[in-house]
């Protein structure tokens, strides 16, 4: 027996039992081909065999004709396969479902929302790569996720990723809901496998770009009542990959089915902003000492009273003689009021403003996979990611 991974060429050898009964283990996700051959028999070659991540696939039987080695069996096509192998409830998001939609906040955990039971309740207008979701009415901490394999869950830091690829670096999303076997046992609740994209024998790439930005929003009803702009919302996303063999011509891997690598990065120059914050500034006369317009939210004249008297100025006004010059510069560091509609302010407030916040973000991703023979693979990934939140204040 052979099967052979259709996309990089890389073959894994098999015997049968007595019984005929046999077992690739281990074998990463993909579209594979099954060729079985006996000496006094046809060549049988099953094609388009998909096998994802965390299955147990049954190929059923396979019947062998009477007939040369030289003359093979093909077959293409069959019916709708039905798990029958193990009792476990299990999701899949493929790589195709993962590239044609889409996601606000390109987090792959939120996707799983398309399976049934999954729950997601993370704050969809944002960026990030951490998760929120509640499976089959269990904990977020009781959901364990794994990247080709190996465990990533910040125990101690609310379960959150302490890493996660990006969505285009990965292949297939699998997730084991409920009554899966025991080595997948490590937390209470269901399991989540993201399994990452390999090189093939041909090389594959990808550039792309997707753009959120405030000028395809409608501002909200407090900033038009406010007479405020829209908010900066700027979500921005380029990404790109590359993907093939590792070879040199007529010295090494020269079938290109030995050594491959896949990366992938993405950048996130996200910004965006606070809320419309209110605060109260001094005028310009208030600034000269002229408070003979300060009113309070009652609409009553606010009496400055001379400390040394307990009077109140005459006018409210005090006497420039009485103000002291580096005090009066000190006020030149608050600026001016921009708003004064009482109407609405209700002489809460006279100047409105936003901040501005900038949280950049880069992801890289690689992964080299080595067969060394038909017997062994070697694998290894990076998955690194950097993130800055910056925090601007932008006076109007």
């Amino acid at each position: 027996l052979v099967l052979v991974n259709a996309a990089t060429g890389v073959k894994r050898e098999g015997l049968t039992d007595e019984e005929g009964r046999f077992h690739f283990g281990s074998v990463a996700s993909g579209e594979y081909h099954l060729i079985a051959e006996m000496p006094g028999f046809r060549r049988l070659e099953r094609r388009s065999i998909n096998l994802t991540a965390a299955e147990t696939l049954s190929v059923g039987d396979l019947v062998l004709e009477v007939g040369e080695l030289n003359q093979t069996v093909e077959v293409h096509a069959e019916g709708a396969r039905v798990e029958t192998e193990t009792g476990q409830r299990t999701g899949v998001l493929t790589s195709r479902q993962l590239e044609h939609l889409t996601t606000r906040g390109r987090n792959l955990m939120s996707m799983l929302q398309l399976l049934p039971g999954v729950v997601d309740r993370e704050d969809p207008d944002r960026l990030q790569h951490n998760w929120d979701i509640s499976i089959n009415g269990g904990r977020r901490n009781t959901t364990n996720v794994s990247i080709d394999g190996v465990s990533v869950n910040a125990v101690g830091n609310n379960f959150n990723a302490i890493a996660v690829p990006a969505m285009d670096a990965v292949d297939e999303v699998t997730a084991l809901l409920s009554n899966y076997s025991a080595e997948y046992g490590r937390l209470s609740g269901a399991n989540v496998h993201y399994i990452q994209k390999s090189g093939s024998r041909d090389f594959h790439g990808l550039l792309s770009y997707f753009k959120r930005h405030e000028q395809f929003n409608a501002n909200d009803f407090i900033s038009n009542r406010l007479g405020e702009p829209k908010a900066r919302y700027r979500f921005n996303t380029w990404t790109y990959n590359i993907g093939g063999p590792v070879y040199l011509p007529g010295v090494f891997n020269r079938e290109k089915d030995k050594l491959f690598f896949f990366w992938c990065q993405e950048f996130w120059p996200v910004t965006s902003a606070t809320d419309v914050q209110r605060r109260t500034m001094p005028t310009e006369l208030e600034r000269e000492g002229d408070f003979s317009q300060s009113l309070d939210v009652n609409g009553k004249l606010i009496s400055v009273r001379d400390h040394l008297t307990g009077k109140p100025f005459p006018n409210n006004v005090i006497p420039a003689n009485r103000i002291d010059q580096n005090g009066q510069i000190l006020l030149k560091v608050f600026p001016l009021p921009n708003f004064s509609d009482r109407d609405i302010s209700l002489g809460s407030y006279n100047y409105l403003f936003r901040d501005e916040v900038r949280s950049p973000y880069r992801n890289e991703t690689l992964k080299l996979d080595y067969h060394p023979n038909s017997k062994n693979i070697i694998s290894f990934s990076l998955t690194h990611h950097l993130r800055r939140d910056l925090q601007v204040a932008k006076p109007r």
